[in-house]
């Protein structure tokens, strides 16, 4: 009986683990682009192939403003490269916080305006 205790709750602990994280950090991969919170700053990892630009928003001021996408030197990211952006540098109509929902979109650097670009969300919790 005892043995059997000592295999559950061994059982339960390893099916746990992989759900345990930092608190501080939440990260999201897509297309070999990795978006991570430290602190408070947002990692962009590019390793798409390819450059990318980026657009990153708190997900309430997105219900409210448009946006296009335009690709500038500010916003563009080298393949194998990263940009640490603070949070200050988030478009938000309140200061973020810890909590908050980000989304990270991301596409295909291009010339000025994007026409018609495939945009890829990065979701993330600060």
């Amino acid at each position: 009986m005892r043995n059997s205790l000592l295999l559950w709750v061994s059982a339960i602990l390893i099916l746990m683990l992989p759900r345990c994280h930092d608190a501080d950090e939440d990260t999201f991969s897509l297309k070999g682009v990795t978006t991570k919170v430290t602190g408070e700053n947002i990692v962009i990892e590019n390793n798409h192939g390819s450059a990318i630009s980026y657009f990153a928003a708190e997900t309430e001021t997105l219900k409210t403003i448009r946006w296009t996408p335009v690709s500038t030197s500010d916003n563009t990211i080298a393949s194998g490269s990263s940009k640490v952006v603070p949070w200050d540098d988030i478009v938000s109509k309140e200061m973020l916080q810890q909590g908050d929902q980000v989304i990270v979109h991301w596409w295909l650097a291009q010339d000025s305006i994007a026409t018609s670009p495939e945009i890829n969300r990065n979701p993330l919790t600060l």
